[in-house]
Formats: C-alpha cells, structure tokens, sequence
C-alpha cells in the first residue's frame, strides 16, 4: 500500500447497508447509501475512505461524496458476491 501524507483527519466511511453486514468494522462510520445526502456533512474538511459491498454501491458514494465537496482518498468493496444468474447469449 501506498504511503499517503494525512495533514487531516481520515474516516472510514461503511456504506453497506447495516441489515446485511456480517463483520461490521469497529472503526467505520456507518452510512449507508441512502442516508447519506442526510450525514455526509460529518465529513467536511477530512479524508475518507469508503467500504461498500458492490461496485455500484461504491461508485455512487463515492461520486456522491466528491459532489459534495468531500476528498474520497480511497475504497474498497468487501463482500461481493453477486448471486445473480449470468445472462446466456441467444
């Protein structure tokens, strides 16, 4: 991993939906998507690192958050299993 020069504080951001999250992390905030037009002003003036369950999930907080005026240093995607049927060309 890459060393990063913090001059702010960093927040985990968890925007997993908490009805679903097996292993939730004891240093992450918990937000999940559709709560955060709600919550993302705790992040003003901070770094923040986001945890979601699927690509989509994270694309759209972290796009959401960027929007907003918040530096989205990094992300990761725990949990992806996607259980969807694969498409079968015709």
């Amino acid at each position: 991993m890459k060393n990063l020069e913090l001059t702010s504080p960093v927040k985990i951001v968890d925007v997993r939906d908490y009805n679903y999250v097996e292993e939730p992390l004891p240093v992450a905030v918990n937000i999940p998507v559709a709560y955060l037009q709600r919550n993302y002003h705790q992040f003003k003036d901070e770094k923040v690192i986001v945890l979601a369950s699927s690509h989509l999930e994270k694309n759209i907080s972290v796009r959401y958050l960027k929007k907003k005026g918040i530096e989205v240093i990094g992300y990761r995607v725990i949990g992806n299993n996607c259980k969807c049927p694969k498409l079968k060309m015709v």
